[in-house]
């Protein structure tokens, strides 16, 4: 286990030493969780994934689209857990 002491600035901003952001490949910008659990502070990368919401007329436009036949459409939901 290794060891660095860093200071918190006034705003409560931390730096991570650059030994450390190069040996986690953490770059300027990126997203990190920060986890606490009684005493301990633990750092992760984050993965930011991006998300599309669906207007009901899309939605709608891909049910109508649709051509699974009726039992290969509950098969997959049945393989996937879904119904």
């Amino acid at each position: 286990m290794s060891r660095n002491i860093v200071l918190v600035g006034k705003r409560g901003q931390v730096t991570l030493p650059a030994k450390i952001r190069s040996a986690f490949g953490i770059k300027e910008g990126e997203p990190l969780i920060i986890e606490y659990d009684g005493e301990k502070l633990i750092l992760r990368k984050a993965m930011v994934v991006p998300v599309r919401i669906y207007s009901d007329e899309e939605v709608e436009s891909y049910i109508q689209e649709d051509t699974l036949k009726e039992g290969e459409r509950e098969r997959i939901l049945k393989k996937w857990k879904l119904k």
